[in-house]
């Protein structure tokens, strides 16, 4: 089961991933920076969902169409690009840009999402359910390591609040390439089967439906939770 490429894998999601808790921690904390008014700090952090959502469907047709390996080179980019953007934005106490900064990384996260169905990919069929587990078991240890590397990277630099942050976010985008790069022989994307009608009628099956409907609340519940948390800690 743990073949090369799956080691690797699970290398590179620890590392984009431990970005993500750093986000959680930033979003709100940034945004309350450099918001022209208190009831906007949380718009980098909901826009940053938003991306998500509209980067979904253009990042799975993108590894459709190029492959695996390119769709995660591109998200550890976009991601270290984010980063980089949210150092401008607190040098620049610029709040817009901190907002644009934030809609990247969420697009960047969408790809590093895919990692679990390429690990499903590249180990033997009896194993697949195992390594999506392995997959989102190995994102804990990044949530341990993301906190960490928050406070001890936050005010690394003294030209902005958090710009050390998001500088170290702009690390991980940049290191975690390698392991992608040293990827090899990944299968192609498994072509789903083609649904006669458009493409809502998918919504029409009931497991379908329930399972989009119970990720829709999950996700907002958690979005809910942990979007202010920061700012409640903080006062």
């Amino acid at each position: 089961m743990f073949t090369r490429n799956f080691k690797l894998i699970l290398i590179t999601n620890v590392i984009l991933s431990t970005a993500m808790p750093m986000l959680v921690l930033l979003g709100a904390l940034a945004g309350a920076a450099l918001s022209p008014v208190a009831y906007a700090a949380t718009i980098p952090p909901s826009v940053q969902i938003l991306a998500a959502v509209l980067a979904a469907a253009p990042m799975s047709l993108y590894m459709g169409r190029v492959g695996r390996k390119k769709g995660f080179v591109l998200a550890a980019v976009l991601l270290a690009a984010g980063g980089l953007l949210g150092v401008f934005a607190m040098i620049l106490q610029h709040f817009i840009l901190l907002c644009i900064a934030h809609f990247v990384m969420g697009a960047a996260f969408v790809g590093i999402n895919f990692l679990r169905f390429a690990a499903a990919e590249v180990v033997p069929r009896r194993w697949t359910s195992n390594a999506i587990s392995y997959t989102l078991a190995s994102g804990l240890i990044a949530a341990f390591i993301g906190p960490e590397v928050f406070s001890a990277t936050k005010d690394m630099l003294p030209s902005g609040a958090y710009a050390g942050a998001y500088a170290a976010i702009a690390v991980l985008g940049s290191f975690g390439i390698f392991p992608i790069l040293a990827l090899r022989g990944l299968p192609p994307v498994p072509k789903g089967r083609a649904v006669a009608g458009r493409a809502y009628a998918l919504f029409l099956r009931p497991k379908i439906a329930i399972a989009v409907a119970g990720a829709a609340v999950s996700q907002a519940v958690m979005a809910l939770l942990m979007t202010p948390t920061a700012l409640a800690m903080v006062g």
